[in-house]
């Protein structure tokens, strides 16, 4: 063995002679570098001039031999500090030296995806890779990377200015930019375990100041016009925005990324997911408790999971349909379909769980939040008592949560609503007459129960019959077992009322519990299979004060919009403004006006609307958090964030994001999953976070995802700011 001394020279190369990635900036000319990928405590850093690299104390490089086999060799002590030295090795006699790599590795180079750097520092991040050539007894390195000079400008009157600095992402869907990587003989690198951003965090978390710099290194893959997302965390908070690559990257060039401080807005982040792949998410919304906990029924399952707000895991997971203790043959039956959204009592120690598969495991049970053990459970035979068929279906809907009952809508062919005693699962009563006065049970409820502070329970009827209306304290306190229009229910419709009972068949939008003018009150939509679309509202104390089985008067507004597409899982929520706000489908009668969202004021008159100007199926129903955002997720897989501007009367998109990028960038692998396709409507909960379920593989698997947005506090403090009126899907009215 002999100990060998090799002397390296770095040689000049353009290390920021190309544009910014953000914006044009001035050419440079620096100095050729080696670039460090997988050492800890070991890296490069740059000179006071921002361009020339210098060598570290303890760097490392690895000898390549003749024989594929990679020797380490280390920096003498004295050369720390200067851009050429003189690296210590030991090699057999024989030994044929090939070329080498910075840093040394035993197999391949590894650009790291969490790179860190102090604000002080000129130290390069983790992540730099460089090979080398070797003649005339001298290697000759070249930069295999890629390196940002991240710095901030418009900092004063930002949304981060004076803020604590604590990481820097980006994010591309079109490329891997950081990883584990096979280096090629050619130079290349082929790409292994891999991620598609990187992050570069500030070890100190300084205050942002215009001299804040820091530098990122990133595999070169990046070309002009690829898609960019900007992330910034300041005081755990993550903001951002979008940008594009201004020109391509080129290995051993540096670009200053010089992040618009004056773009950054508040931006999500994916805390946790939860993945079953047994079940779809078709229409179904997750619950949310105080602490945020979440409850979730995929469709087809006969199970609800208790999920946890700090990490996803699963709480508890108990079987909501019958048992077979409860129903005789109920115990092999494993799947079915018709199952209701979760609802919570206001003090979430109980939560009602619908299973309406029309087979012998459906009915409705009640369960105590704190391990999942049953309080009841109600068979389907118990529902109807004039001798039908059971036949029971919940279609999404959730259970209205009243004082003294649980209000259930049936959203099959049988019965409409029916009235539970909350104690004991037992029936107190039904309304089962059609609102033509013929016999029943025939009609359904198409989305839900909505409960007044007035005491008037409402919901959307299909098969063409309106809106009905119950008063609470006869559903609770019955003359009869069964309603009758005197006793009981009221409908709204028919002339003048234009719209309300044309075709409910497409009243899956829901009721809204609101406030007009002092005076509690019903909104509604209903989108008609020709397209038309009425927006109503409707006046709660009538329904408790006439006789006549049709009430027409009390009829607040109606607005009319024509040329849409018909509603299928969405939802009406109330603005800050108290304004009706409805999500919309791609239309098929008009098709240069895509999905999006639809608000009119207290009046009836139009205030806002946002269209995307590609397809985008708003099947989902809108929330509406504190800060006045809209929140929403589409069937071709997109996420959105919208906030109105009242004085303007428009909307500003704030985040557009796949679902599967937002798993992407906050480092959640996505494996296989294709496709993101949400039914479903986000439930806000106490402390601001979003969740909602969406069909992974389109609708092969269910994925409910847990998201962090700085923007919100909370649920706005409105009557009805998101569907089933709040996080718990309990169809209150809010006091706001």
């Amino acid at each position: 063995m002999k100990k060998f001394i090799l002397s390296l020279a770095v040689v000049a190369l353009a290390w920021g002679c190309t544009t910014d990635v953000t914006e044009d900036i001035n050419q440079h000319v620096g100095d050729k570098t080696t670039i460090e990928a997988e050492l800890v405590s070991v890296r490069t850093h740059m000179a006071e001039d921002g361009f020339k690299v210098l060598w570290s104390k303890g760097d490392k490089i690895g000898v390549v031999l003749a024989d594929e086999s990679i020797v380490p060799f280390t920096l003498k002590d004295e050369y720390a500090g200067k851009s050429c030295g003189s690296f210590e090795g030991t090699l057999a006699e024989d030994a044929e030296i090939k070329s080498a790599i910075y840093p040394y590795s035993a197999s391949g180079v590894t650009i790291a995806r969490e790179q860190s750097v102090a604000s002080t520092s000129t130290d390069i991040s983790s992540g730099e890779v460089a090979v080398a050539t070797y003649e005339g007894n001298k290697l000759h390195f070249t930069s295999k990377v890629a390196l940002f000079a991240v710095s901030f400008k418009n900092i004063e009157g930002s949304m981060i200015a004076g803020k604590k600095i604590q990481t820097v992402k980006v994010a591309t869907s079109a490329c891997n930019v950081s990883g584990a990587f096979t280096l090629e003989e050619d130079g290349t690198l082929t790409a292994g375990k891999v991620s598609q951003n990187v992050n570069l965090t500030f070890t100190d978390a300084p205050t942002l100041s215009a001299d804040l710099k820091g530098y990122l290194a990133l595999n070169p893959a990046i070309v002009k016009d690829t898609a960019l997302r900007i992330y910034v965390k300041a005081d755990d908070v993550w903001y951002g925005y979008n940008t594009v690559a201004k020109a391509d990257l080129v290995a051993g060039t540096r670009y200053n990324l010089a992040i618009d401080a004056a773009k950054l807005y508040y931006a999500p982040s994916l805390k946790w997911k939860w993945i079953n792949t047994n079940y779809s998410m078709n229409g179904l919304c997750v619950a949310m408790d105080k602490q945020e906990n979440v409850y979730v029924m995929p469709t087809n399952s006969v199970d609800v999971y208790k999920l946890s707000a700090t990490d996803g895991s699963v709480v508890w997971q108990k079987r909501a349909g019958a048992t077979e203790e409860e129903v005789v043959g109920a115990g092999a039956i494993t799947a079915g379909g018709g199952v209701a959204s979760p609802a919570l009592e206001p003090d979430c120690s109980v939560v009602y769980l619908s299973v309406g598969n029309q087979s012998l495991a459906a009915g409705i049970r009640a369960m105590n939040t704190s391990d999942g053990s049953s309080k009841w459970f109600m068979p389907q035979s118990d529902f109807w008592g004039n001798g039908s068929a059971p036949n029971i279906t919940f279609n999404n809907y959730a259970p209205g949560v009243a004082d003294n009952a649980l209000i259930v809508g049936n959203g099959g062919t049988v019965g409409t609503i029916l009235s539970i005693n909350k104690q004991t699962g037992k029936r107190i009563a039904y309304v089962c007459q059609n609102a033509d006065g013929t016999g029943g049970p025939t009609g359904g409820c198409g989305a839900g129960i909505a409960i007044s502070n007035s005491g008037v329970a409402t919901w959307n009827a299909t098969y063409q019959v309106g809106m009905g209306h119950a008063w609470l304290d006869k559903l609770v306190n019955p003359t009869s077992t069964h309603a009758t229009f005197g006793d009981y229910v009221r409908w709204a419709g028919r002339s003048p009322y234009e719209g309300c009972s044309s075709n409910m068949s497409k009243a899956n939008m829901g009721v809204a519990c609101t406030t007009i003018d002092g005076k509690d009150a019903f909104v509604s939509a209903n989108v008609l299979s020709d397209g038309t679309m009425y927006i109503y509202a409707v006046e709660a104390s009538k329904f408790k004060n006439e006789n006549a089985a049709f009430v027409n008067t009390g009829h607040i507004y109606c607005h009319k919009k024509t040329g849409l597409r018909a509603q299928d899982q969405g939802a009406l929520i109330i603005g800050l403004q108290g304004e009706a706000i409805v999500t919309l489908r791609n239309t098929s009668a008009n098709a240069a006006t895509w999905g999006g969202i639809y608000a009119v004021d207290t009046k009836g008159n139009f205030l806002y609307e946002w269209r995307r100007t590609k397809t985008t199926d708003f099947s989902g129903g809108p929330a509406m958090d504190n800060g006045g955002h809209i929140h929403c997720a589409s069937e071709n897989g997109y996420y959105y964030i919208l906030k109105p501007d009242y004085t303007k009367k428009s909307v500003e998109c704030k985040t557009e994001i796949l679902i599967l990028d937002l798993l992407r960038d906050f480092n959640h692998d996505v494996g296989s999953y294709t496709s993101a396709k949400t039914w479903s409507s986000p439930a806000i909960g106490e402390n601001g976070a979003i969740s909602f379920g969406t069909n992974l593989n389109s609708g092969s698997d269910t994925c409910v995802l847990f998201i962090e947005y700085g923007g919100s506090t909370g649920a706005a403090q409105t009557p009805w700011p998101m569907k089933f009126g709040n996080a718990q899907r309990n169809g209150r009215q809010g006091t706001f």
